[in-house]
């Protein structure tokens, strides 16, 4: 499953991510994930959460998020939940609409996986791609 916390820069997104993350820290049975191009909300998330900065592995366009992503499900399949803040920032992306062909190989990929990825994706309000639209919570 595919989540959405879309908004202009500063509206939020961020901390409403790492709300979500540590209060699915008492119910996951499995692994969660946050993977963020920085490491400015680090010490925000619970211990047990493992935070990732894709910036430390120069991931720099879609391709690369994308085959990191394989990567790090392959190491550990108990992963339940991916948290990717700062798209398109962290995909390379110019716009949030040359996301459309990421967001839909991540739509399939955390189907395959029975998986949910949840993405902050910064962007105007009133102008939503709608290959976003009923993905966005």
């Amino acid at each position: 499953m595919i989540q959405v916390i879309y908004g202009k820069r500063g509206s939020g997104k961020t901390k409403r991510m790492i709300d979500m993350a540590n209060s699915l820290m008492s119910i996951a049975k499995g692994s969660i994930v946050f993977i963020d191009d920085d490491n400015r909300c680090m010490l925000n998330l619970h211990h047990d959460i493992r935070y990732i900065n894709a910036g430390e592995y120069e991931v720099i366009s879609s391709p690369m998020l994308y085959g990191f992503l394989c990567g790090i499900l392959a190491e550990d399949f108990d992963i339940e939940h991916i948290f990717l803040d700062g798209l398109p920032l962290l995909c390379g992306a110019k716009s949030v609409a040359a996301m459309e062909e990421f967001f839909l190989k991540v739509k399939n990929f955390a189907n395959r996986h029975d998986l949910t990825v949840t993405m902050g994706i910064s962007g105007p309000a009133d102008d939503v791609p709608a290959f976003l639209s009923g993905h966005m919570i």
